[in-house]
């Protein structure tokens, strides 16, 4: 009898385990879908703006390629405005903390 005691503790235990990993990998792959639909959607606007021609981004040499600015039907549009073409300002750093005293011990208060 003691087997079949301990065959049911090891399936019980395995059961555990495969529940974890089964949760785990639930979360993960909720994680996963989350990225997919922010890279869709990240796809989808850089597309937009390289057919329409309004970028978020400085693009060099983006003239020369002879495509025309399109408005939103993909019609050429002759009224259309320049983009900003700034480039936006470096982040700054933080400033690193200032290094801590030594702690003193107790009895070398002075």
């Amino acid at each position: 009898m003691s087997d079949l005691f301990a065959e049911i503790r090891t399936a019980r235990q395995t059961l555990r385990c495969e529940e974890n990993r089964t949760h785990e990998a639930a979360i993960e792959l909720r994680n996963c879908k989350d990225r997919e639909k922010k890279a869709k959607k990240e796809l989808d606007a850089l597309l937009d703006e390289l057919e329409t021609g309004q970028s978020r981004y400085t693009l060099p040499g983006f003239d020369r390629l002879g495509v025309p600015p399109a408005n939103g039907n993909g019609a050429h549009d002759d009224h259309q405005e320049p983009t900003d073409t700034a480039r936006p300002k470096p982040k700054r750093r933080p400033k690193p903390c200032p290094a801590s005293p030594e702690p003193q011990s107790p009895g070398t208060a002075g």
